[in-house]
């Protein structure tokens, strides 16, 4: 028996869409109805690596939150839930996207409108609306882009630092450094199939145990006389929902066949050889991949489980930390606080924003002299 039986994953049927405006199309989606999004949130709901890792991530970026150089209070803007949001979408999906709300102003106080609250607004639910151009000009939101009859797409302008009374909420996505015109890749995109290996990993093991430690059963019906198909049919679902029920269907073979020895039922386990050590093989093989997709030289510093094989030395924590800071955390917090700061500097000329570290990465840069 072929020990890859145990893996059903179809990552092959899934291709990273080519994003490009089409005539007369009225707002351009991340894939088919954003299926590229939903497709990257089940990497993360479904491989416990992959969750580990992104959302320790998000706590690097994070740190202990966001504070200005000038002591603004940065509370009346932006709240804490939702700058941890869109740190979680920025890695995540390689973009974040806010709601900004305008003020309206003055003419009698000479006051003029800007921005007064930035809100998260979650990424996947946004398509793009072009310009005759094919620049972005605007974005429209839908609960629900497999449903637009029932949760009907609304547009909302794009933050452009000006305000316009017609639009007094704007929408700003800002994306990652990449390549892409429109919508960037996460910075792991090469992995999500690994991702998904991972998941098939823990769903075929749970499909294992639930079927008594078998791979499936042949049972083979001998003697008398064949039935018809339509019998066939209605005898091997008889025989399903009494061993096993409907969910396992596809883990039994029936057979149908005559014989002059008598009527006699057989029972066959399909068996997988040296399945302990295929589970070991692409566990360690996803969770490597992962680790590599994602930049990550030392597992420990993700609160990842560090099987024999991977260098676990504490002294070797500070320089990952430190390598990790710098290649990845760093430019992802840059990247995060140039969104914020093209609107806040409306409201706010001298802000200037940091991501305040945690107390023990302060003691890592002291050690480093960083």
């Amino acid at each position: 028996m072929n020990d890859l039986i145990i893996i059903d994953a179809k990552f092959s049927n899934y291709v990273i869409p080519k994003v490009q405006p089409k005539i007369g199309q009225e707002w351009l989606c991340n894939g088919d109805k954003n299926s590229f999004f939903k497709y990257i949130y089940d990497r993360y709901t479904g491989s416990a690596i992959n969750s580990a890792i992104i959302n320790s991530f998000v706590k690097y970026i994070y740190g202990d939150g966001l504070v200005d150089a000038n002591g603004i209070d940065l509370k009346k803007y932006i709240s804490k839930t939702d700058l941890r949001l869109i740190c979680q979408d920025f890695k995540m999906y390689g973009q974040y996207t806010i709601e900004i709300h305008w003020s309206q102003g003055s003419k009698l106080l000479n006051v003029e409108p800007k921005p007064i609250k930035i809100k998260w607004k979650s990424t996947a639910k946004f398509a793009l609306n072009l310009d005759d151009d094919c620049e972005v000009d605007g974005y429209w939101f839908s609960k629900d882009w497999n449903n637009t009859r029932l949760y009907k797409p609304v547009y909302y302008k794009k933050f452009d630092g000006k305000y316009d009374e017609n639009h007094p909420v704007e929408i700003l996505t800002v994306n990652r450094i990449s390549p892409n015109d429109y919508f960037p890749n996460p910075d792991f995109v090469s992995v999500l199939s690994w991702a998904e290996v991972d998941e098939e990993l823990t769903n075929s093991s749970i499909n294992y145990i639930k079927n008594n430690f078998s791979a499936g059963k042949i049972i083979n019906c001998i003697g008398g006389k064949i039935p018809t198909v339509e019998a066939q049919q209605a005898i091997k679902q008889k025989i399903i929902d009494n061993l096993t029920g409907s969910s396992n269907n596809n883990k039994i073979i029936i057979n149908f066949s005559d014989s002059l020895d008598g009527n006699k039922i057989e029972v066959e386990n399909v068996e997988i050889s040296n399945l302990d050590q295929t589970l070991v093989y692409y566990s360690t093989q996803a969770l490597q991949m992962l680790l590599v997709g994602h930049g990550i030289t030392n597992p420990m510093i993700m609160g990842v489980p560090v099987p024999s094989g991977f260098n676990s030395q504490s002294e070797d924590r500070v320089v990952s930390i430190a390598h990790l800071m710098q290649n990845k955390i760093n430019p992802a917090r840059e990247e995060i606080i140039d969104g914020l700061e093209s609107v806040l500097k409306i409201a706010e000329p001298t802000i200037s924003l940091k991501f305040k570290d945690f107390d023990d990465l302060d003691e890592v840069k002291n050690d480093l002299d960083m």
